[in-house]
């Protein structure tokens, strides 16, 4: 019994160590357009059409990626009457997920949080990589 408790009793002091497993991987968005840049802490601003690229530590030589645009929940915006975007036209590219805005009027003035999806042969990794205001 006591062989056991100390066990325990070690296993929990080794958890900070596995616990970063459960840590969710954070990306980064970056403009092709530096003329808009960050100001505060906000979200960055890209037009309809406009192409940006995300950096996440996930992409690393993964070739079935997939980007979602969920919709943040902000009272100043009308609802859109759907929660996630599939985005369609996104390439790998040096290490980096570029995609396209889709260029929907109805997306204007709205909110998206930005996730990134690596899907795998037995898993799938998921990065947030911010928020984005399509202006």
């Amino acid at each position: 019994m006591r062989f056991v408790l100390g066990f325990l009793l070690a296993l929990a002091a080794s958890g900070p160590a596995s616990a970063s497993s459960f840590v969710k991987p954070l990306g980064q968005i970056i403009l092709d357009d530096q003329v808009n840049p960050v100001t505060g802490g906000g979200p960055r601003t890209i037009a309809p059409g406009e192409k940006f690229a995300i950096a996440c530590g996930c992409l690393s030589g993964e070739r079935d990626v997939r980007v979602v645009l969920m919709t943040a929940e902000n009272p100043d915006e009308k609802p859109l009457g759907f929660k996630r975007l599939l985005v369609t036209e996104e390439h790998l590219e040096n290490g980096a997920v570029r995609v396209r805005v889709p260029e929907t009027p109805s997306l204007a003035n709205h909110t998206f949080d930005v996730r990134v999806y690596v899907v795998g042969p037995k898993s799938v990794r998921a990065c947030d990589a911010g928020r984005v205001k399509i202006g």
